[in-house]
């Protein structure tokens, strides 16, 4: 689910891309860590070491170290909230904790020689589990980091599509109050200015040209036409 989710969003936004690998690497570190803890509570539950255990324990606690050095890195370069921080400080504090890595550490080796540990199985299990899960705090606060990035994100696109569709609605109001205004004082004269000659073609010379008043081009026309009326009129006389 993890990698798909890593798949579905690549590349789609810089620092989701950063908090997702932040995240990847707080699991890498809790599952390995988990896998040390694993070892001491199942040899205490009766289950065969393995030959090799200490080495596959040290190899463990390796992996875990190098992917939590690695994620403080990545995230010292981030602005990160005070949750994430807060998640990590207390990681460091209960997690890596040097009380409770050489309990493990420790325990361990008791078992491995085949000693009496110093800690029942009962007193384990209540006391790893939840160190574990500071870890897994660290990967869910990225997550959040991210979805409030994303959140952020969408209510900025959202006001910026408000303000674009308002944008718009001015003007397209700008460009329908515009085509009133031509047709009001520039389509509107022109059609009464032809119906004023089409009835001066008829011999009505009677007719009251509009627009003689006004001092552009219609008002010019209007003139003009006048002109053509009072030729026809001392002409019919």
């Amino acid at each position: 689910l993890s990698l798909d989710l890593n798949r579905l969003i690549k590349l789609e936004d810089a620092f989701v891309d950063q908090l997702m690998e932040i995240k990847q690497l707080a699991w890498i570190t809790r599952d390995r860590g988990g896998d040390a803890s694993v070892m001491v509570s199942n040899t205490m539950s009766g289950q065969p070491l393995p030959q090799d255990a200490f080495i596959r324990y040290t190899t463990n606690l390796s992996k875990m170290q190098q992917a939590w050095d690695v994620m403080l890195q990545m995230a010292a370069a981030l602005p990160m909230p005070a949750r994430f921080t807060n998640a990590v400080e207390v990681a460091k504090r209960e997690f890596f904790g040097r009380e409770y890595t050489e309990k493990r550490t420790n325990t361990l080796k008791q078992l491995i020689a085949g000693q009496k540990p110093s800690i029942t199985l009962e007193q384990w299990s209540p006391m790893s589990v939840p160190k574990l899960a500071t870890v897994l705090d660290v990967a869910e606060a990225a997550l959040d980091v991210a979805k409030q990035h994303t959140a952020n994100q969408r209510s900025a696109a959202m006001q910026s599509l408000m303000v674009q569709l308002g944008l718009l609605v001015l003007a397209l109001g700008f460009a329908a109050g515009m085509v009133l205004l031509v047709a009001r004082r520039v389509t509107g004269p022109l059609v009464t200015i032809q119906q004023a000659m089409l009835k001066l073609a008829g011999g009505d010379f009677n007719v009251v040209l509009p627009g003689l008043e006004r001092k552009d081009e219609i008002g010019a026309m209007a003139n003009a036409v006048e002109k053509f009326k009072v030729l026809a009129v001392e002409k019919g006389r």
